[in-house]
């Protein structure tokens, strides 16, 4: 197994990453690109660890889950396992990232993938996907789903690491899509088939009747797969993560009295200073919650002092006074931590259990210090030709540091051509946004209905119709929406559900991307070279355009705006204009398809120009109501990206010179 190249020589920070925060940080993976390599070396030593690899077809027996029956939990027990779950169930889907990229999915493997991912997701603003239901479930029972990402000290975190570690082998391993396919392959399977948490299933139904369906894709996509022994080691690998977990739940706290002894540990660090006169069986109350060790003394020394009768909550001073209205201790506790109390007090105020943690058992490393990464980037990535920088940002797994040099250098792209073009949008409103869409359309028409369709003068390589690695990337800019942490915002969920329909909606004949390939076969027989290749960049030119697109795409919070904006542009070009043209044109029949195909799905009324005027105007309308002074500046980014395919299609001359006319970013010179 080869590792990514993480760069030379990189100075790390002091410290390993915790399971809290390699999870939280690879959320964002796109502002904390230095986490990747810890990322890395987790997942390889949560495979290595594996060593018993049953035969593919005896996996899900192999796996048999037996119902495990708990005696004497407190009625806290059953929320606990919903919010100890929650890194796992908010990221439902995730190990599917990877595979469902543009380099990877156009294969009978990536197909019934990417299918999958589509159940797990819903459709916008129709159906929840899994991640929206988990979440749904966490706010029933009293949790915010965001609090789970977010830093809290140590002793109120809202999960136990060993819940952040089994969530992370899903996370992690979507980064590296070739590296670990067919592992990813197994963890699927085990999450279709047997997981997502059968310990929950029991109690609440996580999959809804899909799980069936589930685990065909699942099997389908392993049929296609080779390597049989790494679809085991990722299920076996799975499995174990799950059973440490499961075993972590029913051995840890589950009484009511191991709850009281959880509050009292979350509570202690603020409770200094307000009992300093306080003395429970001659020791001060400070002294008792400065020492974890003593607190189920502690909670004994209540009951003889009197503060606590056993089985008579509603007599027990400390509920009834101390923490009743006018009490000091009034609105202390929260209703949870209140029925934890009067459970424990009900059953006779027993001792609270020997609970040993679980160990971890995953490998934590630390990450390189960032800017000394982005320094080996910026230096690395400027020495790229275009057929290289190409190759790497589309396969950025195996070159992480890419991400960091991409993103740069679509900034300065992005600054280069709002100062060239004297930039400014007209006034924001949703039905602008429409109206420029009807503008075109109109254009469109008028055009190829006059015959009119003359050529463009002479444009820069970057935005050449000729046939060009653009055309078998179609949709590489809408990658970053294949996003389970954000599936559920409106935006994300259009703009992946048009992602989702240019690869074919999992139907390999559909995909865009193969019939591209074959019209081009007919001159360049190694058109039919996976993304995956190196060679496949050096048979057609690399325009900017499409390193820009893939540049974005790794960026894709950090260029939203100019993501919307390019998209909307993209699927409005040709509708109704020179997609009816060029499919007329004879010659190819795949060719005639492709723009055929683009002129029906692309449709203004209910196709993809829809669905992207749609994730404008919800992007917006959410930042309206946020952050109202951003609105305009973020229209204007995206209405940059409109803009220009405008000039390109419709603008007078000199517009077209211009645009013609602006220099490509250093380090992209042939």
């Amino acid at each position: 197994m080869k590792a990514p190249d993480f760069g030379t020589d990189i100075p790390h920070l002091p410290e390993p990453a915790t399971p809290w925060e390699l999870y939280s940080r690879l959320g964002q993976v796109e502002d904390n690109v230095h986490y990747i390599e810890p990322a890395f070396r987790f997942i390889s030593g949560m495979l290595d660890e594996v060593s018993e690899r049953p035969p593919v077809a005896s996996l899900l027996g192999w796996a048999r889950c037996d119902a495990v029956g708990v005696d004497g939990c407190g009625s806290s027990w059953v929320p606990r396992l919903v919010r100890e779950f929650a890194p796992c169930g908010l990221i439902d889907g995730v190990w599917l990232e990877g595979l469902t990229r543009i380099h990877l999915v156009e294969n009978a493997i990536g197909a019934p993938l990417l299918q999958s991912l589509m159940l797990r997701f819903g459709a916008p603003s129709t159906t929840d996907g899994y991640s929206s239901r988990y979440a749904t479930l966490l706010r029933s029972l009293g949790t915010p789903p965001d609090s789970i990402t977010r830093w809290h000290v140590r002793e109120a975190r809202p999960c136990a690491d060993i819940s952040y570690e089994l969530a992370l082998l899903g996370a992690t391993i979507a980064l590296f899509p070739q590296t670990f396919r067919a592992e990813t392959l197994g963890v699927n399977l085990w999450m279709a088939a047997v997981g997502p948490c059968p310990l929950l299933s029991e109690r609440c139904d996580l999959r809804q009747g899909e799980r069936e369906e589930l685990a065909a894709l699942a099997q389908e996509a392993i049929r296609h797969e080779s390597d049989a022994d790494g679809v085991s080691r990722g299920f076996v690998a799975m499995h174990r993560a799950y059973q440490r977990w499961e075993r972590a739940m029913v051995e840890g706290p589950r009484t009511a009295a191991d709850f009281v002894i959880e509050m009292l540990h979350r509570k202690a660090r603020f409770a200094a200073g307000h009992h300093d006169r306080v003395r429970i069986e001659g020791r001060r109350l400070e002294d008792w919650l400065g020492d974890p060790a003593s607190y189920p003394a502690l909670l004994q020394s209540l009951v003889k002092a009197g503060l606590i009768r056993p089985g008579r909550p509603d007599d027990s001073p400390l509920l009834t006074r101390l923490a009743a209205f006018g009490g000091p201790m009034f609105e202390v506790f929260t209703s949870a931590e209140q029925r934890d109390l009067r459970e424990w007090i009900a059953a006779g105020a027993p001792e609270p259990r020997s609970c040993a943690p679980v160990a971890l058992t995953g490998v934590y490393t630390a990450a390189p210090k960032p800017e000394a990464l982005r320094t080996q980037a910026i230096q690395a990535g400027s020495q790229l030709t275009p057929a290289e920088l190409c190759y790497r940002l589309a396969n950025a797994e195996l070159y992480p540091l890419i991400r960091l040099y991409g993103r740069a250098l679509a900034e300065a792209a992005l600054a280069g051509l709002e100062v060239a073009l004297d930039h400014n949008a007209p006034p924001y409103s949703e039905a602008a946004v429409f109206e420029l869409v009807e503008r075109h359309h109109a254009f469109n028409v008028d055009r190829r209905r006059k015959r009119e369709m003359q050529r463009s003068p002479a444009l820069p390589a970057w935005q050449s119709e000729t046939p060009s690695m653009a055309g078998v990337f179609d949709g590489s800019w809408l990658q970053g929406f294949i996003d389970v942490r954000r599936c559920h915002v409106e935006e994300y969920g259009w703009l992946f559900r048009i992602y989702a329909s240019e690869m074919g909606d999992g139907i390999l004949a559909w995909n865009h991307n193969r019939i591209s390939r074959r019209y081009l076969e007919a001159r360049l027989p190694d058109a039919s070279l996976p993304p995956t290749e190196r060679s496949t960049y050096d048979m057609l030119p690399i325009p900017f355009q499409a390193i820009l697109n893939l540049a974005m795409a790794l960026n894709t919070t950090r260029f939203m705006p100019e993501l919307l904006g390019l998209n909307l542009a993209n699927e409005a070009t040709g509708v109704g204009g020179s997609f009816i043209t060029k499919a007329r044109e004879r010659g190819n029949d795949w060719w005639s398809l492709n723009f055929r195909l683009h002129n029906s799905i692309d449709n203004y009324a209910t196709g993809h120009t829809a669905w992207s005027v749609a994730a404008v105007q919800a992007y917006l309308a959410r930042l309206q109501s946020v952050a109202p002074r951003a609105v305009y500046a973020a229209w204007r980014r995206a209405h940059l990206m409109w803009r220009i395919m405008e000039i390109h299609e419709h603008g007078t001359k000199a517009e077209q010179q211009a645009l013609s006319q602006v220099s490509i970013p250093t380090g992209m010179e042939e």
